[in-house]
Formats: C-alpha cells, sequence, structure tokens
C-alpha cells in the first residue's frame, strides 16, 4: 500500500549564535569623506555589517546608515573628524556580534583639517 505524496516543506531554523566580533576597524578622514575599512568575519550565515560613530570611545553609538553593509569597506561625508567609530556583524538569523574596539577618525597632516 502506498500513500498519497505529500509535498515538501521547507522551514528556518534559527541559531542563537552571534558571529564574532568585527577585528581591526580603521577609518581614515580622506578630503570630505571618512573611509572605514575592517577585517572580515568569516561565518556561513552572514548577512552584513552596520557601522556605529560616537563623540566618545565609551559613548552611546548611534548607526551610520540604516541598511547593512555586505563589504568590509564603508564611507560615509557624514562624519565629524572627532568621531569614535565601531562594526558590529549580524547573521541572517538576527545575530549581532559584540561592537568591535572602537577606533577614532585618523587624519592625516596633509589633510587640510
Amino acid at each position: 500500500n502506498e500513500g498519497e505524496t505529500t509535498e515538501v516543506e521547507s522551514f528556518f531554523m534559527k541559531d542563537f549564535t552571534p558571529p564574532r566580533a568585527v577585528r581591526n576597524v580603521r577609518a581614515t578622514l580622506k578630503g570630505n569623506q571618512v573611509e572605514i575599512s575592517w577585517e572580515p568575519v568569516n561565518s556561513p550565515d552572514l548577512k552584513g555589517y552596520r557601522v556605529y560613530k560616537s563623540e566618545s570611545p565609551s559613548g552611546v553609538y548611534s548607526a551610520v546608515a540604516d541598511q547593512l553593509i555586505n563589504k568590509t569597506e564603508f564611507k560615509a561625508s557624514n562624519l565629524s573628524a572627532d568621531s569614535w567609530i565601531q562594526v558590529r556583524a549580524f547573521d541572517t538569523s538576527g545575530n549581532e556580534s559584540k561592537p568591535s574596539k572602537p577606533a577614532y577618525i585618523y587624519v592625516p597632516e596633509n589633510s587640510g583639517n
């Protein structure tokens, strides 16, 4: 005896382990933009990164952009030269990594600022 064939159902299984913290964040003022880069996080379910700014290394950080970034670099023109930067990684389950160590925006001597 053989029963009716059933449809295959797919499901999403959420994990509860966040990605590791982002490392080696660098921020440099170039002209009127701040170029931010960091070391990639190797995770099979990495969704992207979010960049945060603060006026103090231990202050309250706010997101620089609403959308997740899927590269390991970002350019922002809405940052002051005396800001601190942190980056966090997000996975497909919505888990958020711990923040990176704060990185102060480097202003080269020849930048004219």
